[in-house]
């Protein structure tokens, strides 16, 4: 019994050892080619989610007809707000506006790959009436607080920086920098209104008392500029 015991145990063994031996380790491959989005339109995306595939149509209920620049890759300015102020009586004293654009925006697409970083710059002409015949003199636009958010959740790149107070004038002032090796992919720079409120305080008009003339509209250009490498 003891030796068929043992006979029957390395029959086993040797079973074992064959399945082992048979079997074999391979490995494969993935790969994937990238070249840069040259030629590509990024949308405007929603400033308040810029995750979101489906952003809700107008993006901007203030400047409903603004559908993007249509600018293309692969490093473009894809939205710009028009800023809306309304309409307003004229004050004896010192006058303050606030945008009825509650979330305004740039939105900038580097698809470079290069990490280059990039700029992004404004300045803004006089506000004048539609005759050009009335100057809205001594008017500042200013946006303050900016919120910088990206289209990815999960981006590996450092964010760029929006300035903290811009004061817009006929000189280019910077408006968000990305340094080397951040702002890649798709980023908004913001500047919010606070939760709930239709006007927005972080978007203002100054405009002197004695400035303005009765029943005229005025219209101010205001010009972006984006560069390809931080200044």
């Amino acid at each position: 019994m003891k030796k068929q015991l043992f006979v029957f145990s390395a029959i086993v063994l040797a079973n074992v050892l064959i399945a082992t031996q048979a079997q074999a380790e391979t490995v494969s491959n993935g790969s994937i080619s990238l070249t840069d989005g040259s030629g590509q339109v990024t949308p405007p995306l929603d400033p308040t989610d810029p995750t979101n595939p489906n952003p809700t149509s107008p993006i901007d209920p203030a400047d409903p007809n603004n559908n993007g620049t249509g600018n293309v890759g692969p490093l473009s300015i894809d939205y710009v707000s028009n800023f809306a102020f309304g309409e307003h009586k004229i004050s004896g004293s010192d006058m303050t506006f606030y945008a009825k654009n509650t979330d305004p925006y740039v939105q900038v697409t580097d698809t470079r790959g290069t990490g280059a970083g990039w700029t992004v710059q404004a300045s803004i002409s006089d506000f004048v009436s539609a005759s050009k015949t009335s100057t809205l003199k001594g008017a500042q636009l200013t946006l303050k607080n900016p919120e910088v958010k990206s289209a990815s959740q999960a981006t590996t790149s450092e964010a760029p920086t929006g300035t903290t107070t811009l004061a817009f004038n006929a000189s280019k002032q910077t408006v968000a920098i990305s340094v080397k090796g951040a702002g890649k992919g798709t980023w908004l720079t913001t500047f919010p209104a606070e939760s709930g409120k239709t006007e927005n305080t972080n978007a203002v008009l100054s405009v002197p008392a004695g400035s303005p003339e009765a029943n005229t509209t005025y219209t101010a250009t205001i010009n972006w500029e984006l560069l390809d490498a931080p200044k």
